[in-house]
């Protein structure tokens, strides 16, 4: 797989991604680009890293020239996987992603109502459910030390020697007495 072509180029609106995976996608990549001299000037694998910086910087000269649209019109008639680099904003608004549910609203404890990206699996016999919100910092870490064989008064010691952290959370255990609640 060629490194060069799995990193964003910059294009005249933004960025895009193709991927030249195999020699054959790599051969229609640099056919599509207007390139057909980098077919045989980079044949292997092995020749395109170890000439990876001088792609990119053709790369990053000729991309320029062309909307993202564009490229990703001329890659997906040539057969070469590729994709938009979305911003945030972006992505939220990308009607594929929401087909997918890619994204998901829920209630936070301490944050309030947040968005955030859906579990990644949909399976029809086990639908997948957020069931809870991604830890705050520090928020497990009583539990992971304790997993790892600390005791109470080793977790309290590294606490308050600043060599971890325990964060908030909406319920406290026993343990939470030991630690410093930022």
């Amino acid at each position: 797989m060629s490194r060069a072509t799995l990193q964003p180029m910059p294009t005249k609106d933004g960025h895009i991604i193709a991927c030249a995976a195999t020699d054959d996608q790599w051969e229609r990549m640099c056919q599509a680009m207007g390139k057909p001299e980098w077919i045989k000037q980079y044949p292997t694998p092995a020749e395109r890293a170890s000439h990876v910086q001088e792609i990119i910087d053709g790369i990053n000269l000729l991309f320029p020239q062309k909307t993202s649209q564009e490229w990703l019109a001329i890659f997906e008639a040539a057969d070469v996987p590729c994709g938009p680099v979305y911003t945030f904003a972006e992505a939220l608004k990308d009607p594929q992603l929401a087909v997918n549910q890619t994204f998901v609203e829920y209630d936070h404890p301490v944050a309030g109502r947040v968005r955030g990206v859906n579990v990644p699996g949909k399976f029809s016999a086990t639908p997948t459910e957020i069931r809870h919100p991604a830890p705050s910092l520090g928020e497990h870490t009583i539990e992971v030390l304790s997993e790892f064989g600390f005791g109470q008064t080793e977790i309290a010691r590294l606490l308050a020697a600043k060599a971890g952290s325990q964060g908030q959370r909406p319920h406290e255990n026993g343990l939470a007495q030991a630690a410093t609640v930022r």
